[in-house]
Protein backbone atom coordinates (compact mmCIF):
# COMPACT_ATOMS: atom_id res chain seq x y z
CA UNK A 1 0.00 0.00 0.00
CA UNK A 2 1.21 3.55 -0.32
CA UNK A 3 1.92 6.04 1.91
CA UNK A 4 -0.08 8.49 2.38
CA UNK A 5 2.98 11.13 1.92
CA UNK A 6 4.38 9.22 -1.01
CA UNK A 7 0.79 9.24 -2.84
CA UNK A 8 0.55 13.31 -2.17
CA UNK A 9 3.70 14.20 -3.77
CA UNK A 10 2.97 11.67 -6.67
CA UNK A 11 -0.36 13.51 -7.25
CA UNK A 12 0.94 16.82 -6.93
CA UNK A 13 3.86 16.08 -9.48
CA UNK A 14 1.03 15.07 -11.50
CA UNK A 15 -0.67 18.19 -11.43
CA UNK A 16 2.51 20.44 -12.29
CA UNK A 17 3.12 17.44 -15.41
CA UNK A 18 -0.94 18.39 -16.09
CA UNK A 19 -0.41 22.16 -16.46
CA UNK A 20 3.03 22.33 -17.80
CA UNK A 21 1.40 20.38 -21.08
CA UNK A 22 -0.51 22.98 -21.10
CA UNK A 23 1.98 25.71 -20.68
CA UNK A 24 4.85 23.39 -22.37
CA UNK A 25 5.28 26.14 -25.05
CA UNK A 26 6.17 29.01 -23.02
CA UNK A 27 8.60 26.89 -21.17
CA UNK A 28 11.98 27.62 -22.00
CA UNK A 29 14.71 24.63 -21.93
CA UNK A 30 16.52 24.34 -18.24
CA UNK A 31 19.51 23.36 -20.50
CA UNK A 32 19.55 26.21 -22.63
CA UNK A 33 23.42 27.53 -23.20
CA UNK A 34 24.93 24.14 -22.06
CA UNK A 35 27.28 23.18 -24.35
CA UNK A 36 28.65 19.79 -23.04
CA UNK A 37 28.04 16.72 -24.70
CA UNK A 38 26.02 14.87 -21.40
CA UNK A 39 23.92 16.31 -19.27
CA UNK A 40 23.48 14.78 -15.36
CA UNK A 41 20.61 15.58 -12.96
CA UNK A 42 21.96 15.46 -9.23
CA UNK A 43 20.08 16.19 -6.00
CA UNK A 44 22.24 17.39 -3.76
CA UNK A 45 25.09 20.22 -4.71
CA UNK A 46 28.11 17.53 -3.07
CA UNK A 47 26.86 15.17 -5.81
CA UNK A 48 27.30 18.02 -8.36
CA UNK A 49 30.63 19.02 -7.05
CA UNK A 50 32.15 15.53 -7.89
CA UNK A 51 30.35 15.18 -11.07
CA UNK A 52 31.96 18.66 -12.31
CA UNK A 53 35.36 16.72 -11.24
CA UNK A 54 34.73 13.85 -12.83
CA UNK A 55 33.05 14.77 -15.82
CA UNK A 56 34.52 18.43 -16.55
CA UNK A 57 33.93 19.86 -19.82
CA UNK A 58 32.03 16.79 -21.18
CA UNK A 59 29.15 17.04 -18.68
CA UNK A 60 26.95 20.01 -17.82
CA UNK A 61 25.17 19.60 -14.37
CA UNK A 62 22.25 20.24 -12.76
CA UNK A 63 21.37 20.52 -9.09
CA UNK A 64 17.38 20.49 -7.83
CA UNK A 65 18.52 21.61 -3.91
CA UNK A 66 20.11 24.69 -3.87
CA UNK A 67 18.07 26.93 -1.66
CA UNK A 68 16.15 24.17 0.19
CA UNK A 69 18.10 20.89 1.26
CA UNK A 70 16.59 17.63 0.60
CA UNK A 71 14.37 17.80 3.53
CA UNK A 72 12.40 20.58 2.42
CA UNK A 73 12.41 20.32 -1.27
CA UNK A 74 9.61 20.83 -3.38
CA UNK A 75 9.38 19.84 -6.98
CA UNK A 76 8.17 22.51 -9.47
CA UNK A 77 8.38 22.19 -13.37
CA UNK A 78 11.32 23.23 -13.93
CA UNK A 79 12.80 20.64 -12.18
CA UNK A 80 10.42 18.10 -13.81
CA UNK A 81 11.91 19.25 -17.20
CA UNK A 82 15.30 19.16 -17.00
CA UNK A 83 14.95 15.38 -17.11
CA UNK A 84 13.53 14.96 -20.65
CA UNK A 85 16.87 15.84 -22.14
CA UNK A 86 19.43 14.57 -19.43
CA UNK A 87 21.65 11.44 -19.66
CA UNK A 88 21.71 10.39 -16.35
CA UNK A 89 20.01 10.67 -13.26
CA UNK A 90 22.08 10.76 -9.72
CA UNK A 91 20.24 10.52 -5.91
CA UNK A 92 22.07 9.64 -2.67
CA UNK A 93 19.21 7.38 -1.45
CA UNK A 94 19.21 5.73 1.82
CA UNK A 95 15.79 7.44 2.51
CA UNK A 96 17.40 11.44 2.59
CA UNK A 97 16.00 12.43 -1.17
CA UNK A 98 14.15 9.41 -2.45
CA UNK A 99 10.74 10.79 -1.86
CA UNK A 100 11.15 13.38 -4.23
CA UNK A 101 13.54 11.91 -6.41
CA UNK A 102 11.85 8.94 -7.05
CA UNK A 103 8.25 11.02 -7.49
CA UNK A 104 10.62 12.95 -10.31
CA UNK A 105 12.02 10.51 -11.96
CA UNK A 106 8.09 8.01 -12.29
CA UNK A 107 7.17 11.18 -14.22
CA UNK A 108 10.33 12.09 -16.24
CA UNK A 109 9.14 10.38 -19.52
CA UNK A 110 12.45 9.67 -20.46
CA UNK A 111 12.76 5.29 -20.51
CA UNK A 112 16.51 5.74 -21.51
CA UNK A 113 17.42 7.79 -18.35
CA UNK A 114 19.29 5.73 -15.73
CA UNK A 115 18.42 6.55 -12.19
CA UNK A 116 21.40 5.96 -10.24
CA UNK A 117 21.26 6.02 -5.77
CA UNK A 118 24.79 6.51 -5.17
CA UNK A 119 24.36 5.26 -1.48
CA UNK A 120 23.30 1.93 -3.11
CA UNK A 121 26.60 1.78 -4.60
CA UNK A 122 28.80 2.42 -1.39
CA UNK A 123 30.73 -0.99 0.15
CA UNK A 124 28.35 -1.77 3.06
CA UNK A 125 31.11 -2.08 6.01
CA UNK A 126 31.37 1.97 5.41
CA UNK A 127 27.38 2.41 5.86
CA UNK A 128 27.05 3.94 9.56
CA UNK A 129 23.51 2.81 11.24
CA UNK A 130 21.40 5.64 13.02
CA UNK A 131 21.42 5.75 16.80
CA UNK A 132 17.92 7.21 16.72
CA UNK A 133 17.88 6.29 20.30
CA UNK A 134 20.98 8.40 21.26
CA UNK A 135 19.45 11.46 22.25
CA UNK A 136 17.33 9.82 25.10
CA UNK A 137 14.45 11.29 24.95
CA UNK A 138 11.70 11.16 28.01
CA UNK A 139 8.83 8.86 27.68
CA UNK A 140 6.01 10.78 26.40
CA UNK A 141 7.76 13.15 25.00
CA UNK A 142 6.24 13.89 21.38
CA UNK A 143 8.94 14.01 18.49
CA UNK A 144 8.71 14.86 14.55
CA UNK A 145 10.36 12.23 13.40
CA UNK A 146 12.12 12.63 10.02
CA UNK A 147 12.51 9.05 8.86
CA UNK A 148 16.54 8.71 7.53
CA UNK A 149 15.80 4.54 7.61
CA UNK A 150 18.85 2.86 8.95
CA UNK A 151 21.14 4.09 7.78
CA UNK A 152 22.85 7.91 7.70
CA UNK A 153 22.83 9.28 4.49
CA UNK A 154 25.08 12.16 5.12
CA UNK A 155 27.84 10.00 3.03
CA UNK A 156 29.97 12.52 0.97
CA UNK A 157 30.73 14.14 4.73
CA UNK A 158 33.32 10.97 5.51
CA UNK A 159 36.30 11.34 3.07
CA UNK A 160 36.77 7.40 2.26
CA UNK A 161 33.01 7.54 1.76
CA UNK A 162 33.05 10.45 -0.59
CA UNK A 163 36.07 8.74 -2.42
CA UNK A 164 33.30 5.71 -3.40
CA UNK A 165 31.45 8.38 -4.20
CA UNK A 166 33.42 9.62 -6.83
CA UNK A 167 34.70 6.21 -8.30
CA UNK A 168 30.79 5.04 -8.39
CA UNK A 169 30.13 8.78 -10.18
CA UNK A 170 33.45 8.25 -12.77
CA UNK A 171 32.06 4.41 -13.38
CA UNK A 172 28.33 5.92 -14.21
CA UNK A 173 29.62 8.34 -16.31
CA UNK A 174 31.59 5.69 -18.30
CA UNK A 175 28.74 3.81 -18.75
CA UNK A 176 26.85 6.51 -20.46
CA UNK A 177 30.12 7.78 -22.36
CA UNK A 178 32.33 4.89 -23.44
CA UNK A 179 34.97 7.13 -25.40
CA UNK A 180 35.48 9.26 -22.73
CA UNK A 181 36.01 6.28 -20.29
CA UNK A 182 39.60 7.26 -20.17
CA UNK A 183 39.41 10.79 -18.90
CA UNK A 184 36.60 9.94 -16.00
CA UNK A 185 38.84 7.55 -14.80
CA UNK A 186 41.95 9.68 -14.67
CA UNK A 187 39.84 13.03 -13.04
CA UNK A 188 38.15 10.25 -10.51
CA UNK A 189 42.06 9.82 -9.47
CA UNK A 190 43.10 12.89 -9.60
CA UNK A 191 40.56 14.21 -7.52
CA UNK A 192 40.64 11.43 -5.06
CA UNK A 193 44.16 12.34 -4.22
CA UNK A 194 42.60 15.89 -3.66
CA UNK A 195 40.13 13.98 -1.36
CA UNK A 196 42.96 12.36 0.36
CA UNK A 197 44.97 15.63 0.61
CA UNK A 198 42.14 16.90 2.46
CA UNK A 199 42.20 14.35 5.37
CA UNK A 200 45.92 14.82 5.91
CA UNK A 201 44.56 18.69 5.94
CA UNK A 202 42.02 17.80 8.53
CA UNK A 203 43.64 15.68 10.71
CA UNK A 204 46.52 17.74 11.32
CA UNK A 205 44.44 20.57 12.56
CA UNK A 206 42.78 18.39 14.62
CA UNK A 207 46.17 16.79 16.06
CA UNK A 208 46.64 17.38 19.90
CA UNK A 209 42.96 18.62 20.57
CA UNK A 210 42.60 17.22 23.98
CA UNK A 211 38.95 17.22 23.65
CA UNK A 212 36.61 16.17 20.54
CA UNK A 213 33.57 15.76 21.78
CA UNK A 214 30.38 17.51 19.96
CA UNK A 215 26.67 18.38 19.78
CA UNK A 216 25.28 17.84 16.44
CA UNK A 217 22.83 20.30 14.98
CA UNK A 218 20.80 16.80 13.51
CA UNK A 219 22.20 13.25 12.62
CA UNK A 220 24.01 14.47 9.98
CA UNK A 221 27.80 14.23 11.10
CA UNK A 222 28.69 10.44 11.90
CA UNK A 223 30.79 10.22 8.79
CA UNK A 224 32.49 13.47 9.25
CA UNK A 225 33.58 12.42 13.34
CA UNK A 226 34.65 9.42 12.21
CA UNK A 227 37.13 10.82 8.94
CA UNK A 228 38.85 12.71 11.92
CA UNK A 229 38.50 11.30 15.41
CA UNK A 230 35.86 13.27 16.45
CA UNK A 231 32.72 12.21 18.94
CA UNK A 232 29.14 13.09 18.42
CA UNK A 233 27.79 12.75 22.39
CA UNK A 234 24.45 14.43 21.25
CA UNK A 235 22.60 16.08 18.80
CA UNK A 236 20.35 18.96 19.30
CA UNK A 237 17.21 18.46 16.91
CA UNK A 238 15.84 14.67 15.76
CA UNK A 239 15.22 15.92 12.22
CA UNK A 240 16.42 19.76 11.17
CA UNK A 241 14.03 22.56 11.67
CA UNK A 242 12.19 20.43 14.72
CA UNK A 243 12.33 22.25 17.89
CA UNK A 244 13.36 19.99 20.69
CA UNK A 245 11.20 19.67 23.59
CA UNK A 246 12.20 21.47 27.03
CA UNK A 247 13.11 17.69 28.16
CA UNK A 248 15.71 16.86 25.58
CA UNK A 249 16.85 20.31 26.09
CA UNK A 250 17.48 19.84 29.27
CA UNK A 251 19.36 16.68 28.56
CA UNK A 252 21.55 18.27 26.33
CA UNK A 253 22.75 20.93 29.06
CA UNK A 254 23.11 18.31 31.41
CA UNK A 255 25.29 16.96 28.98
CA UNK A 256 27.63 19.51 28.49
CA UNK A 257 27.93 20.06 31.72
CA UNK A 258 29.37 16.66 32.43
CA UNK A 259 33.13 17.03 33.82
CA UNK A 260 33.91 13.91 33.30
CA UNK A 261 33.02 13.47 29.78
CA UNK A 262 32.40 17.29 28.78
CA UNK A 263 31.11 18.40 25.26
CA UNK A 264 33.52 21.55 23.61
CA UNK A 265 31.64 22.43 20.72
CA UNK A 266 27.74 22.81 19.10
CA UNK A 267 27.24 22.86 15.64
CA UNK A 268 24.47 25.04 14.49
CA UNK A 269 23.80 24.62 10.33
CA UNK A 270 23.97 27.61 8.03
CA UNK A 271 20.58 26.03 6.40
CA UNK A 272 18.38 26.25 9.51
CA UNK A 273 17.88 28.53 12.73
CA UNK A 274 20.19 28.11 16.03
CA UNK A 275 17.57 29.23 18.70
CA UNK A 276 17.73 25.69 20.36
CA UNK A 277 21.33 25.96 20.14
CA UNK A 278 21.76 29.19 21.78
CA UNK A 279 18.97 28.47 24.38
CA UNK A 280 21.74 25.86 25.33
CA UNK A 281 24.55 28.02 25.38
CA UNK A 282 23.22 30.57 27.14
CA UNK A 283 22.09 27.88 30.11
CA UNK A 284 25.47 27.15 29.80
CA UNK A 285 26.84 30.55 29.88
CA UNK A 286 28.52 30.54 26.61
CA UNK A 287 31.26 28.17 27.92
CA UNK A 288 30.86 25.74 24.93
CA UNK A 289 30.96 28.02 21.38
CA UNK A 290 28.50 27.72 18.89
CA UNK A 291 30.33 26.28 15.90
CA UNK A 292 28.91 26.42 12.28
CA UNK A 293 29.19 23.28 10.12
CA UNK A 294 27.68 23.34 6.98
CA UNK A 295 26.54 19.94 5.83
CA UNK A 296 26.67 20.96 1.87
CA UNK A 297 23.25 19.88 1.47
CA UNK A 298 22.38 23.50 -0.55
CA UNK A 299 24.18 25.89 -2.48
CA UNK A 300 24.76 28.51 -5.03
CA UNK A 301 24.37 27.26 -8.55
CA UNK A 302 26.67 29.78 -9.83
CA UNK A 303 29.20 28.88 -7.02
CA UNK A 304 29.05 25.07 -7.89
CA UNK A 305 29.47 25.62 -11.47
CA UNK A 306 32.23 27.85 -11.27
CA UNK A 307 34.26 26.24 -8.33
CA UNK A 308 33.13 22.56 -10.06
CA UNK A 309 35.18 20.26 -7.77
CA UNK A 310 36.46 22.63 -5.63
CA UNK A 311 33.68 24.11 -4.04
CA UNK A 312 33.10 20.52 -2.21
CA UNK A 313 36.86 20.87 -0.77
CA UNK A 314 36.82 24.41 -0.13
CA UNK A 315 33.62 24.29 2.10
CA UNK A 316 35.10 21.22 3.56
CA UNK A 317 38.50 22.71 4.53
CA UNK A 318 36.35 25.52 6.25
CA UNK A 319 34.15 23.70 8.03
CA UNK A 320 37.46 21.39 9.30
CA UNK A 321 39.14 25.34 10.37
CA UNK A 322 35.82 26.48 12.69
CA UNK A 323 35.86 22.84 14.05
CA UNK A 324 39.89 23.28 14.70
CA UNK A 325 39.14 26.69 16.15
CA UNK A 326 37.17 26.04 19.30
CA UNK A 327 38.68 22.62 19.97
CA UNK A 328 40.66 22.68 22.84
Amino acid sequence: MISLPKFLTALSLSALFLLGMCGCGTMSDPWEGETAPKRVVVTIPALASFVHAVGGDNVAVKCLCLEHGPHEYKADMRDAAMFRRADLFLSVGLTLDDKFADALYAHARNSKLPHVKVGKKISPDLLMELEHDHHDHDHGEHHHHHDHGTYDPHLWLGIPEAIEMVQVIAKELSAIDEANASTYEKNAKDYVAKLNQLKALGEKMLEGKKNKRIVAFHESFGYLARSFGLKVAGVLEQAPGDEPTPGHLAKIIKLCKDPNKPVAIITVEPQYSAGSAKKVSEALEGKVPLVQVDPLETGSLKDIKTEGGKWYLNRMEKNLKAIAKDLP
